[in-house]
């Protein structure tokens, strides 16, 4: 598991929300880059600010963030340490409120593509988009492996998707309004990564708690990006995309769960018990956090942290 960075592109953020009435073809990006961390690698000027940070959006607290802690917890890692970046454009996203939200002829796939590309660049302190994905590889191989080297062809990267409100077995439910990440902006990653040189068939889209609908896996596999994997939980009959536990990796939790013994069955198998990473976790070199910037009532705000309950399972499943 070494070889894993649990979120190589942590960090950046998407938006492209908005609806049909407030668009306007003349709609701009909104880049902006906060530096959580005074070790950052860039020359900071007198102010604390960076290069990095000129001309970019500025927010004052209001009366609800006014007394929380100014500093970051903890100690930012990555080519500009603490770094996060996120974009906006409200000229990515023209739905007006009928039909399904993640359609394709929603988006503006162009401009979601340039936002995507627009924070990997910000986020390595690249105007090159191959350049900052081989700063970022090159930075995450330094830290974990002590190599300095970037992506080797024939790794593999597995993409974590946030596929929560989209449900378990038969991929084939194509009818949620669910909240998950738009099938538009994990295209427009992938087309970045294949052009950077990754073969899609060293990629895989996976969530193990969840199902990736068959839209979304037709939008993230046509063209160019075919070959790309998929898997996720479908419990049906011999289905090859349902997720497999690597009973070599289990997961070592630091409070005591209980044991398949000693709780109670559901449907014959323990409700709680020993979990381990899917395959495609084990076996990627590189682990990218594709989240959704939101609260949850299990955990409150984690900062995608939450994301990964799929990224982990049970052996028995029910």
């Amino acid at each position: 598991m070494k070889r894993i960075i649990s979120a190589l592109l942590a960090g950046i953020i998407i938006f492209c929300a908005g609806c049909a009435d407030s668009q306007s073809p003349d709609s701009e990006t909104t880049l902006a880059v906060t530096d959580a961390n005074s070790e950052s690698e860039n020359d900071a000027n007198e102010d604390g600010t960076t290069e990095s940070d000129t001309n970019k959006d500025e927010t004052t607290p209001d009366e609800t963030t006014a007394d929380l802690p100014s500093e970051a917890l903890g100690k930012g890692v990555g080519v500009n340490p603490g770094r996060v970046t996120w974009a906006y454009n409200p000229a990515a996203f023209t739905w007006n409120g009928g039909g399904y939200w993640w359609l394709e002829k929603n988006f503006d796939s162009d401009v979601v593509k340039q936002m995507m590309t627009d924070i990997i660049c910000e986020l390595a302190g690249s105007d090159d988009v191959d350049d900052a994905l081989t700063a970022l590889f090159t930075n995450h191989n330094e830290r974990v492996n002590g190599k300095s080297e970037g992506y080797t062809a024939g790794q593999k990267i597995a993409i974590k998707l946030n596929m929560n409100v989209a449900g378990t077995v038969s991929a084939s439910n194509n009818n949620t309004q669910g909240y998950f990440p738009a099938p538009v902006s994990i295209r427009a990653l992938l087309e970045i990564l294949v052009g950077f040189g990754i073969a899609p068939e060293d990629i895989t889209l996976f969530d193990a708690s969840r199902m990736i609908p068959t839209y979304m896996q037709e939008l993230c596999s046509a063209g160019e990006l075919d070959g790309v994997n998929f898997v996720y939980y479908d419990g049906t009959t011999n289905n090859p995309n349902d997720a497999v536990a690597d009973t070599t990796k289990p997961v070592q939790w630091s409070i005591d769960l209980h044991s398949e013994v000693d709780y109670a069955d559901y449907n014959g198998y323990p409700t709680c018990n020993t979990t381990y990473y899917p395959t495609c976790v084990t076996e990627a070199a590189y682990l990218i956090n594709f989240f959704n910037l939101r609260g949850h009532n299990l955990a409150g705000f984690t900062a995608s942290a939450k994301n990964h309950f799929g990224t982990i399972m049970r052996l028995h499943r029910s």
